[in-house]
């Protein structure tokens, strides 16, 4: 369950991220999003219940989903022909090796500490790339390339 609760909220989230970064841009809601991340990593690692445990990691992959999609919104700005294809392959193969590697990770974190210093990991990797993208991402999206929130986009979206 604790998986699954983490894979509905990425599922979810998935479906309104990209009309957001669309209409406000991408740094600041890939800026939300990995902060949203590490608050629901530590939330989980501090889960005084199983039940919290779960809402915790439901909150984790919604907010997981806003940096999963818009990585690819941003390579999809930056780049152009060939360069895209590259940076697109390269992204979609660490986003495949991460859930092939978490498990061999987390592991690890269990032979010298408690199930609850996985997520306390799992936050302390969200600040550091919190930190990065401040420092490194320029907003990629164009002031002129914005596009307003509209209700039958929202809709269309979560049909598809």
């Amino acid at each position: 369950m604790v998986i699954s609760s983490f894979l509905f909220g990425f599922a979810i989230g998935q479906l309104f991220v990209g009309t957001l970064s669309d209409a406000y841009g991408r740094r600041g809601l890939m800026l939300w999003s990995i902060f949203g991340f590490a608050v629901a990593s530590l939330a989980a690692a501090l889960a005084p219940s199983f039940d919290h445990l779960l809402i915790a990691r439901v909150v984790q992959g919604l907010f997981a989903a806003g940096a999963r999609v818009i990585v690819t919104s941003t390579v999809r700005d930056r780049f152009e022909g060939r360069d895209m294809a590259q940076v697109m392959s390269l992204s979609s193969m660490i986003f495949m090796a991460a859930p092939i590697l978490a498990p061999t990770m987390g592991q690890a974190i269990l032979l010298i500490g408690p199930w609850r210093w996985v997520f306390g990991a799992l936050s302390a990797i969200g600040v550091v790339v919190w930190i990065w993208v401040l420092w490194r991402l320029p907003e990629t999206l164009a002031d002129n390339n914005k596009t307003p929130i509209e209700r039958a986009s929202v809709l269309a979206a979560a049909r598809t």
